[in-house]
């Protein structure tokens, strides 16, 4: 099976919160995971956000950011 993620079910998976354990168990099962290519570009976006947003989960973003690098 090949698992298509759009941007959020993407940060679900570096991001603990609502769903991320169903998405990590699609992960686990799925032959190979697929995005879009603004996913990036969304996923950098929605992550800096999140770090404006909430200023003390910044070390995790920058995880999730440095996880999701080329």
């Amino acid at each position: 099976m090949i698992l298509f993620c759009d941007t959020s079910a993407l940060l679900k998976f570096y991001i603990v919160e609502a769903g991320s354990y169903a998405v990590k168990a699609w992960v686990d099962e799925a032959e190979a995971v697929a995005v879009c290519r603004i996913a990036w570009a969304e996923a950098h976006a929605a992550l800096s956000r999140r770090v404006r947003e909430t200023p003390t989960d910044a070390p995790v973003i920058e995880q999730a950011k440095a996880a999701l690098a080329p």
